[in-house]
């Protein structure tokens, strides 16, 4: 059966009141250094090929953010090709202010605590936690901890200055998980100070300055550990309480809730529903429910202490809502609506308020998806991101009570959508007969009388989906002039309804793609004889599984971070068993499921090398800790031994996946070389 293409269509909707488009006054751009290669601001000219660079540089604004009274815009921004700081924009003065984290450090991500203050997380060349910081758009900063790997778990309602932080790793004795804590964000680190904390025998005081609960910052209070082996998860009430824990036993997980400083096992599987986040009530969790026979699952509200599912609170036609966010009123933080990502990324509103205030957008932004990113408290300035698959988010500020819209910043304004090209939803068959989809991005350049090659690229995960919108990956492939296919296999976020049983089953993913593949080659406008593979991560093993397997189908193969050997994937996680549930998911649904060492052996592409006689690209990060770099070196090995074309990128300072521009322009320059020679 050949692949249908059906269009994507944002949910417009018409409405009288229509918006007048303002832009801010003045303006802001990166700070850069005079010799920085990505300090050019504006696309290349037509003529000129558009450079490796343009498409994967850091956006030059993300994760913005507004404070309590919507006075104060915060963001994400580059300092640097590869350093990212932290910018304040005061809207009504259009006033700028940085924060610079010193020498190889990055801002991660951060959260507002009152209107004055933000808490930012630091890590440290990518790849290392440093620790937590204050910043105020005055240009105060502070630091509250350093080294310790920490997660903000929740800011109290009434208290949003004294936030609760997992210790997931110190830094100070073993690395040990020390649970949540409480802290002071008013206090820094170097301050003298002499803490009481609410501990099992009553106060205590603390005067140590590399503390005893694995952190530096000020504890206010302490709170017990959850049980369990492996802890996975704290996550807080509506209110920004500690009131749920996840732990893993075994390859399975048990939920915990909290009441009066005791943790209470859950009778809740998690085997049958999964925790989207907490509910509106004290105990009550907003969770997809189990699988239902022959339609998607539904979202509900559930009882943590009865185990019991409540209301219905949402079903897709057409998939499970495993995505799904919720968002909340920023004053009362009840659930206002959810961020769901299916075929694209769309929100539904449970407020009517909000509602028209999406269509109302909506209009004023036509033919792009228009999210609602953030609000202030009172409901009058709202932070918006309109994207399409041509153009990457540009972010404008709404301010309700003036009905004026103003434009904040392009997070990429080097990318010309004219020169982007356009991105299909597909539809083909599987070999049992079910209906799956992908996307389909056809450079302009093809036609019956020039069919083009076609890159296939299988998403990573496989717990993952790729979704309608601007790809730098797919944008960069279509600019050198090739077709991208990205098939949502099974096992892709959203689909599990559609495959019960096949979860894990590998072998049934890899002959998604092989039949998606196949109904592309029927299209005139794709070259069936020029077809190359390409993944990352499980991506990365699929396209090596499809250069083992289907050796007529592709021209050259190429893999990033991929598995090539689950036995060994799994030997080298043991090491991690009591600190990291990987290890106890993977034994259990791969290792103990399987019959035989047989079967583990069946699905890595490793120990079918000999069956290649396609060229194939090798890159790895050094200090990948999520899936070895050994696993690159054996295949390379291997390759070496059968005499199989190859070449092989592993770079220093990198994890799993390429984050430093350098290494990423170096990369993606080596396959364009490579798709150019092979394909």
């Amino acid at each position: 059966m050949p692949a249908t293409i059906r269009p994507v269509r944002s949910a417009l909707r018409q409405r009288s009141l229509t918006l007048l488009i303002a832009v801010l006054a003045g303006g802001f751009a990166a700070v850069h250094g005079a010799d920085d290669p990505t300090e050019r601001a504006t696309p290349v000219p037509a003529d000129q090929p558009i450079p490796v660079t343009d498409f994967f540089r850091p956006w030059l604004f993300s994760q913005p953010a507004l404070n309590g009274k919507g006075t104060h815009v915060a963001a994400v921004v580059p300092m640097s090709a590869d350093r990212k700081g932290l910018l304040f924009v005061e809207l009504e003065k259009n006033k700028i202010k940085t924060v610079t984290p010193s020498a190889n450090r990055d801002v991660a991500s951060y959260v507002w605590l009152n209107d004055k203050r933000v808490l930012l997380t630091v890590v440290e060349d990518n790849l290392y936690a440093s620790g937590l910081y204050i910043a105020e758009p005055s240009g105060k900063s502070f630091s509250v901890e350093q080294n310790s790997a920490c997660q903000i778990i929740g800011l109290p309602l009434e208290t949003p200055d004294f936030p609760l932080v997992w210790v997931r790793r110190n830094a100070y004795d073993d690395g040990r998980d020390y649970g949540v804590v409480q802290i002071n964000t008013r206090v820094g680190i170097r301050s003298r100070r002499e803490e009481h904390v609410l501990g099992g025998t009553g106060f205590q005081s603390n005067n140590d300055p590399l503390s005893t609960y694995g952190i530096q910052a000020t504890v206010k209070r302490t709170f017990p550990k959850a049980p369990g082996p492996v802890v996975t998860s704290y996550f807080t009430d509506r209110l920004g309480e500690l009131a749920f824990a996840t732990t893993a036993s075994g390859g399975r997980f048990t939920l915990h809730y909290l009441e009066q400083d005791e943790w209470h096992e859950s009778p809740a599987d998690l085997d049958e529903i999964y925790i989207i986040g907490a509910g509106d009530d004290p105990g009550e969790l907003i969770v997809m429910g189990p699988t239902q026979a022959g339609s998607p699952r539904a979202l509900h509200r559930f009882d943590a202490r009865s185990g019991q599912l409540g209301e219905m609170v949402y079903q897709d036609d057409a998939y499970d809502p495993e995505s799904a966010s919720i968002i909340r009123d920023p004053r009362s933080r009840r659930m206002i609506g959810l961020r769901i990502d299916s075929v694209a990324t769309r929100t539904v509103w449970f407020d009517e308020t909000m509602r028209q205030v999406q269509a109302m957008v909506e209009q004023s932004l036509p033919r792009q998806i228009v999210l609602i990113v953030d609000m202030d408290e009172e409901g009058r300035h709202f932070i918006l991101a309109s994207y399409s698959d041509k153009q990457p988010p540009i972010f404008h500020v709404l301010d309700l009570k003036k009905k004026s819209l103003g434009l904040l910043k392009q997070s990429a304004p080097w990318i010309d959508p004219d020169r982007s090209a356009p991105m299909h939803i597909i539809q083909f068959k599987a070999r049992d007969g079910v209906k799956l989809e992908g996307f389909l991005t056809i450079p302009p350049a093809a036609s019956e009388a020039n069919p083009v090659p076609l890159v296939v690229l299988p998403h990573g995960g496989p717990w993952a989906n790729d979704i309608w919108g601007w790809d730098p990956e797919v944008q960069f492939l279509a600019s050198r002039g090739y077709a991208v296919f990205q098939p949502n296999y099974r096992g892709s976020t959203g689909y599990d309804w559609k495959f019960p049983g096949d979860t894990w089953d590998f072998a049934k993913m890899h002959h998604d793609v092989t039949d998606g593949v196949k109904a592309l080659r029927k299209m005139s406008l794709i070259d069936p004889d020029r077809i190359a593979i390409m993944g990352s991560s499980f991506g990365g093993y699929l396209a090596l599984t499809g250069a083992t397997q289907e050796p007529d189908l592709y021209r050259c193969a190429i893999s990033n971070a991929g598995v090539f050997d689950w036995q060994e994937l799994i030997d080298d996680m043991q090491r991690f068993r009591f600190e990291d549930a990987r290890y106890q998911v993977l034994r259990r649904n791969l290792l103990e499921a399987s019959a035989t060492s047989a079967d583990l052996e069946a699905i890595s592409p490793l120990n079918r090398i000999d069956q290649i006689k396609i060229p194939v690209f090798v890159a790895h990060g050094k200090k990948d800790t999520v899936v070895s770099i050994r696993q690159s070196k054996h295949l390379v090995d291997e390759l070496e031994k059968n005499h199989i074309p190859h070449e092989v990128l592993f770079a220093g300072g990198e994890g799993h996946g390429m984050e430093q521009l350098r290494n990423l322009d170096a990369l993606y320059s080596r396959i364009e070389a490579f798709l150019a020679k092979h394909l």
